[in-house]
């Protein structure tokens, strides 16, 4: 009672002294919450200056070289010149150097300090400034200049990290008197191919109340742990591409950089200059029972028709579905596709007619189609007719000219609509047949009028197209138009929470009217499914779940799923049926 009663007396002598009304004080929750350079949060949960009367219940209310006064106010405790050295460090804890020297040069170094008016400065600082390939179990770490107040250092609120979405990262702020350095450990590790910003506010001050001049800066993480395994996975199914072309400059498909620049904005002006090498794009996610390889086939220019004006970008897909099993590699079971084009556009699933006594060791005999939707988007193709016959693993993946639209080779649509062509038949003399090039050499240029064969490269999409997800704000610099807010397919699937940002349109020229500048994690369809945009993308093993009728062992809710780039999921490490074995 006694001490409630100091504190509400030195509150009161706090309000007569004020020059301040209430209504202009500032509320804040911690010191970074002051607009005002040298304010504190005080326990009233106001901004005061640093050297107002402030009330306090003990010396951890008060700035770290302040005590709480019997009257309940934070105060500096007065130093007598002339007294041992001993003396002074019982009333305040000076730094080593100052414990060294003789009492007659106490008055001068304290002096000294009271007239420190110098901000604080970091002189090192890991993850450096802009640097890439950091490690996923990374601390950061940032060393001052000088002596610092640790609590202000430590504040969450003064040291934050965020990721791309703008979350603030958890983590633990430890503080080392001996080195001057703050180390921030994330509570979980790093989502791969990521960039996060890192703020040092102005709330941080050092031992004589400078405050630090705002820093931020950011890092991009490395590529997940199992990168290589995926690589050789998507490289076993890597589809056989059947290229209808009615130009060969608009109709292979390219890396989004061809032109040897990362502004998707001019790709359709240099369609005339630039490396045409062929080239696709690949993307792993991983459920305890299955794999999915999206397959990304980008085109600098789209035409709706032989006379149509030509459009920035067509970026289409091909999923295909692999079940786990004692072969490292597993086994094919079926393929969808994803055409642009439309608004929005279409996703196709093609499934080998097979019965009992068919001997493809695809055949998905456990999947059956959803009777709830129309038929349209389900094609049946002959069982001998689904793969290459080389190679049972690859499916035969048609791509229309001009609108790139696909589907199987040996689907047959001769009338007006979808991928018009007859089954296994191109509708141009120039075409090519397009094949996975091997090893690390350059893949052999397409021939459409002779051989009719050639070969593409296949790279991950990720580390370029996902770690650019920030470059974006409309300009003819930037790689995207915007983002926009992932939305889970519910609670129990990867972002399901709702707060994953995920990359839109691509920056282009010629926006209107034309859905194929959406990137992959934009993807939406317009058959009757519930998918969210993007979902086909983001979360395959829910898109198939929604659109067949899967087997019961069929896993797809994120506590299944072993690795989801886009949702930071990656369990490879830790659970056996997420582990790998290299074949």
């Amino acid at each position: 009672m006694k001490r409630a009663l100091v504190l509400l007396t030195g509150l009161a002598l706090l309000a007569s002294a004020c020059a301040e009304s209430k209504d202009q004080e500032e509320k804040c929750s911690v010191t970074a919450d002051c607009s005002k350079v040298n304010y504190v949060c005080t326990i009233e949960n106001v901004c005061k200056p640093i050297n107002s009367d402030r009330p306090c219940f003990s010396d951890g209310d008060c700035l770290g070289n302040e005590r709480c006064s019997d009257q309940s106010l934070c105060y500096v405790p007065q130093v007598d010149p002339d007294a041992d050295v001993s003396d002074v460090s019982d009333q305040e804890e000076l730094p080593e150097e100052v414990t060294d020297i003789q009492p007659d040069e106490v008055k001068d170094k304290i002096e000294e300090e009271a007239l420190d008016t110098t901000p604080p400065t970091v002189v090192d600082r890991s993850p450096e400034v802009d640097a890439v390939d950091v490690a996923l179990d990374a601390a950061i770490t940032v060393t001052f200049s000088e002596a610092m107040f640790p609590s202000t250092v430590q504040d969450p609120a003064n040291f934050v990290v965020k990721d791309s979405s703008n979350r603030v990262i958890g983590g633990e702020i430890a503080w080392d008197d001996a080195t001057l350095t703050a180390t921030f450990t994330p509570t979980a590790p790093w989502w791969a191919l990521s960039s996060y910003t890192v703020t040092l506010s102005s709330g941080i001050m050092d031992a004589s109340r400078n405050s630090l001049i705002e820093i931020r800066w950011t890092f991009t993480t490395t590529t997940p742990p199992d990168a290589a395994f995926y690589d050789q996975l998507a490289r076993a199914y890597a589809p056989v591409i059947y290229q209808d072309v009615s130009d060969t400059k608009l109709d292979v498909p390219l890396k989004i950089d061809y032109d040897g620049d990362l502004r998707p904005f001019n790709n359709a002006a240099n369609i005339n200059s630039g490396q045409k090498i062929a080239t696709i794009y690949y993307s792993v996610a991983e459920t305890e029972t299955h794999f999915f390889i999206h397959y990304i086939l980008y085109y600098p220019v789209y035409k709706a028709s032989s006379t149509a004006e030509p459009q920035n970008h067509t970026v289409n897909g091909i999923l295909v579905v692999v079940l786990k099993g004692v072969d490292p590699l597993g086994t094919l079971e079926l393929f969808e596709t994803y055409s642009s084009g439309f608004d929005p556009g279409r996703i196709r699933t093609f499934l080998p007619d097979c019965t009992p006594e068919s001997l493809e060791p695809y055949c998905p005999l456990a999947y059956t189609k959803k009777n709830t939707v129309p038929p349209s988007p389900y094609h049946d193709i002959a069982a001998d007719k689904y793969t290459d016959p080389e190679n049972p693993r690859r499916v035969r993946v048609y791509s229309k000219q001009r609108t790139h639209e696909l589907c199987h080779f040996a689907y047959n649509q001769t009338s007006a609509g979808y991928c018009q062509h007859d089954a296994e038949q191109f509708t141009f003399e120039t075409n090519a047949v397009l094949t996975l090039a091997s090893g690390s050499a350059t893949p052999a240029p397409p021939d459409f009028s002779s051989t009719h064969t050639g070969e593409y490269q296949l790279i991950p999409i990720a580390p370029l197209w996902w770690t650019m997800r920030t470059s974006k704000d409309g300009s003819t610099t930037a790689f995207y138009l915007e983002d926009f807010p992932y939305t889970g397919a519910g609670a129990t699937q990867p972002g399901g929470d709702n707060s994953t940002r995920m990359p839109n349109r691509l920056s282009s020229e010629s926006e209107s009217g034309n859905n194929g500048l959406y990137s992959p994690w934009a993807w939406k369809a317009e058959d009757d499914f519930a998918l969210a945009k993007g979902v086909w993308f983001v979360d395959p093993a829910f898109a198939i779940q929604a659109r067949l009728n899967a087997p019961e062992t069929f896993s797809f809710s994120a506590a299944k799923y072993c690795f989801n780039l886009y949702t930071g999921i990656d369990r490879t490490q830790s659970v056996a049926d997420c582990m790998h074995v290299n074949p």
